[in-house]
């Protein structure tokens, strides 16, 4: 079990991300222009890690247990936050 997503057209195959390598989720409220200079397939400055978003401002934020970040963006904040909650995965 754990996180899949495929940022197309840069990711022809779904990239796994499991549960046991990740060290906190949540969602969280973004600044894509001043995090990470925009959209798309980004790498943020001052450790923020990857940015994986096409439009808006509200992400799935994954932290590593390795230390690596990565910041999803999402549509669908309401759908996500319920699965973390069913999943006992967010307060």
């Amino acid at each position: 079990m754990g996180i899949q997503v495929r940022f197309f057209p840069f990711h022809l195959q779904y990239r796994y991300f499991p549960w046991k390598k990740i060290k906190k989720v949540s969602i969280r409220s973004y600044s894509p222009i001043t995090e990470y200079s925009g959209w798309g397939l980004r790498i943020g400055m001052f450790g923020r890690g990857k940015a994986y978003n096409i439009s808006g401002n509200i992400g799935l934020q994954l932290v590593f247990k390795d230390g690596k970040r990565l910041l999803i963006g999402t549509q669908k904040s309401a759908e996500i936050k319920q699965f973390l909650k069913n999943k006992k995965l967010t307060p």
